[in-house]
C-alpha cells in the first residue's frame, strides 16, 4: 500500500501543479476570438463568357459559354414519361456551334475524305433530305445518323453536345420560362402540306430568342438535333434497345412539328441509325480542349464540292412541216371540233432539259434560282442522283432564259403538238391507245427489253422510256413531266364566226385563265403525277410544280 501511495504522489503533484498552472492562465486577459468566416458567394450561373466568338476548322462560328449553375428539367410535352426532374447542376465551360451543321458543310467533309459517303438514297430521301442537295447548302443537314453526326464533329475537333448543355443554352436564348410563343405564321405556312416543309436557311437567318445572348440559331425551330450520350427516360418502350444499341437523345423541334410547343423541354429517344428529314445536329467542345477545335489557318473551310460534268446530249430531232390538229378540252361540248394549224419545219430537243444542265446555267449566273414551294418535294435541281432527270419546279420565264442562254427558245404550242403527236391523228405519241409501261405516268417501269426494271416515285431519267417515242423520235412526250410552251393557241386564237360560237369562245377563255387575251405560256402533256391515262393532247392542269419541265427549239 505504501508503495502504491508513494508511486502515486508524483502523479498527484503533477495534477496539482497543472491545476495551479491552469488557474494562472485563467487569470490572464482573454485572447481575442477569430472572426467568423465570410459567407461564400453563390456559384455563378451558366452564361455567355463575354469572349468574342471563335472560328472552327470548317468555318463554323463557335460561341463561348462560361461554366456555372443551370436550372434544368420539367414536363416533356411530347411524352410526360420521358420528362427529366427539375434540378440544378453545374455546366462546365464550353463552346457551341452557332447554328446546326449545314448540308454544304457536311458535303465538304465528305469531299475532303474526312466523313464517309452516305449510302445511295431512295427516291423520296433523295428529294426530301437536305444532305442530298447541292443548291440549298445553307439549310441544316438532315437524314444524318447519330454516328455520322458524331463523326463529323470529331473530324473538326468537336463532339456532339450533351443534353444538359443544349438545354442550358436554349434556356439562355428563350428565357427561364421554357415555353415561348410560336412565331407568326405566313400564308404559305398555313397552306403548306405537312410532311413536305423544309428547314429554313441558317446562314443569315433571323435570330429568335434573347438578343443579349450571342446568336445561337435554330434551337427551337428548324430541325431536331442529335445529342451525345444515351437516352434516359421513364418509358420502357422508348428506353429499349434498337438494333442492340441504346436509344440516343434528340432535342428540339422541327418545322414539321406544328403540334409541338416551342419549349426547351421537348426530348425524344431515337435509334442511332435513324435517318429522318426532321433531324440534324450541331457540335460543341469543352473549353479545355478548345485549341484542338479552333482554326488558325488563313482559310477556314472545307474544299469546294465540284459540279458534276454535263453528260452528252442527244442531237435535236428534225420535225417536218405539216398540219397539226389542236384538240379541245373535254369540258366543252362534243360538237366543238378540233382546229387545224399549219406548222413550218423546225428542230427541237429530243429529251427535256435536265437538272444538271440548268444547274450549270445557274452557276454561270445566266439563269435564276427557281423558288421551291412547299407543295413540291420532287424538285430535281441540285439533288444528288437525279442530275439526268428533267429540270422542274420552274416557271415559264426561267425556262425561256435557259433556252435563250443556249441559243434556243421554248416551242410554241403547235410546234410541241406537232413534235409529240405528228399530224394529231392519234392521242398518244406512239399510237391510238394507252399501253401500260410505255411512259412514266404516276411512276412506272420501262417496258422495253434491256431497260432498267426499277420504278421511279417521281421523275425518271430523260429518255429512260424508249417506248415513249413519237414518229419523229422525240422522247418523254407522253409522260415524265408536262412541259412549258409559248404562244398558246388551241381554239383561243380562232375568233367566233357565228353568234352561237361566242359562248363557247368565252368558256375557252375562262379555261385559259379568264382574261380577254390568251396567256403567253401554257403547260401541255402528261407527267409522272398523272393517275389517269387521258388523252395526252389535252391542256394540262398545273397542280404540282415538280411535274412541269421544258425542252427547247433549236435554230
Amino acid at each position: 500500500m505504501t508503495r502504491l501511495l508513494s508511486s502515486a504522489l508524483p502523479l498527484v503533484a503533477a495534477i496539482a501543479i497543472g491545476g495551479v498552472a491552469a488557474c494562472d492562465r485563467s487569470s490572464r486577459a482573454p485572447r481575442e476570438s477569430a472572426p467568423p468566416p465570410a459567407p461564400q458567394a453563390p456559384a455563378p450561373d451558366f452564361r455567355p463568357s463575354g469572349e468574342a466568338s471563335l472560328v472552327g476548322h470548317d468555318g463554323m462560328i463557335l460561341v463561348p459559354f462560361a461554366g456555372g449553375r443551370a436550372r434544368l428539367g420539367g414536363d416533356n410535352p411530347v411524352d410526360p414519361d420521358d420528362s427529366l426532374p427539375p434540378r440544378t447542376i453545374r455546366i462546365e465551360p464550353l463552346l457551341m456551334d452557332q447554328h446546326p451543321v449545314t448540308a454544304g458543310l457536311f458535303a465538304g467533309c465528305v469531299q475532303a475524305g474526312r466523313c464517309s459517303p452516305l449510302p445511295d438514297p431512295d427516291d423520296y430521301a433523295r428529294l426530301a433530305c437536305t444532305v442530298f442537295d447541292r443548291i440549298e447548302v445553307d439549310r441544316p443537314a438532315t437524314c444524318i445518323t447519330r454516328d455520322e453526326a458524331a463523326a463529323y464533329c470529331a473530324a473538326v475537333g468537336r463532339r456532339l453536345p450533351r443534353e444538359e448543355e443544349w438545354e442550358a443554352v436554349a434556356r439562355l436564348m428563350h428565357g427561364a420560362d421554357p415555353l415561348s410563343a410560336d412565331p407568326p405564321t405566313t400564308e404559305e405556312d398555313e397552306d403548306s402540306v405537312r410532311g413536305v416543309r423544309r428547314p429554313e436557311p441558317v446562314i443569315g437567318a433571323t435570330v429568335l430568342g434573347n438578343a443579349d445572348v450571342p446568336a445561337i440559331r435554330g434551337l427551337l425551330e428548324g430541325v431536331r438535333e442529335w445529342m451525345g450520350g444515351a437516352f434516359d427516360g421513364g418509358s420502357n418502350a422508348r428506353v429499349g434497345l434498337v438494333d442492340g444499341r441504346p436509344r440516343a437523345p434528340v432535342r428540339g423541334r422541327s418545322v414539321e412539328d406544328a403540334d409541338v410547343p416551342r419549349t426547351v423541354l421537348v426530348r425524344r429517344g431515337e435509334g442511332e441509325g435513324r435517318r429522318d428529314r426532321r433531324i440534324g445536329f450541331r457540335c460543341a467542345v469543352d473549353a479545355a480542349q478548345r485549341e484542338e477545335a479552333l482554326c488558325t489557318d488563313e482559310v477556314c473551310a472545307w474544299p469546294p464540292v465540284p459540279l458534276p460534268e454535263l453528260p452528252t446530249r442527244p442531237d435535236p430531232i428534225e420535225v417536218a412541216a405539216g398540219e397539226v390538229m389542236v384538240a379541245l378540252p373535254r369540258a366543252l361540248p362534243r360538237e366543238a371540233a378540233p382546229v387545224a394549224f399549219e406548222v413550218d419545219s423546225f428542230r427541237i430537243d429530243a429529251v427535256p432539259v435536265t437538272a444538271i444542265e440548268y444547274e450549270h446555267c445557274l452557276r454561270e449566273g445566266a439563269c435564276p434560282r427557281p423558288r421551291r414551294d412547299r407543295f413540291s418535294i420532287g424538285c430535281t435541281l441540285g439533288r444528288v442522283g437525279v442530275e439526268g432527270h428533267p429540270m422542274n419546279c420552274l416557271d415559264a420565264g426561267d425556262a425561256e432564259r435557259y433556252c435563250a442562254w443556249t441559243g434556243g427558245r421554248l416551242p410554241t404550242e403547235v410546234e410541241w403538238l406537232r413534235a409529240v403527236f405528228g399530224d394529231g391523228s392519234h392521242p398518244y405519241p406512239w399510237g391510238p391507245s394507252w399501253e401500260e409501261g410505255r411512259a412514266n405516268r404516276g411512276g412506272g417501269e420501262p417496258q422495253e427489253p434491256g431497260e432498267s426494271e426499277r420504278a421511279w416515285a417521281f421523275t425518271s431519267p430523260v429518255g429512260a422510256f424508249d417506248s415513249d417515242r413519237s414518229m419523229w423520235g422525240l422522247l418523254d412526250g407522253g409522260g415524265n413531266v408536262s412541259e412549258w410552251v409559248r404562244e398558246p393557241v388551241s381554239p383561243l386564237a380562232v375568233p367566233p364566226d357565228r353568234e352561237g360560237d361566242r359562248d363557247l369562245h368565252r368558256r375557252l377563255r375562262a379555261l385559259a385563265g379568264g382574261d380577254e387575251e390568251p396567256p403567253e405560256h401554257r403547260v401541255l402533256g402528261a407527267s409522272w403525277a398523272d393517275s389517269a391515262h387521258t388523252d395526252g393532247r389535252l391542256i394540262a392542269h398545273v397542280v404540282r410544280r415538280d411535274a412541269v419541265g421544258f425542252r427547247c427549239v433549236r435554230p
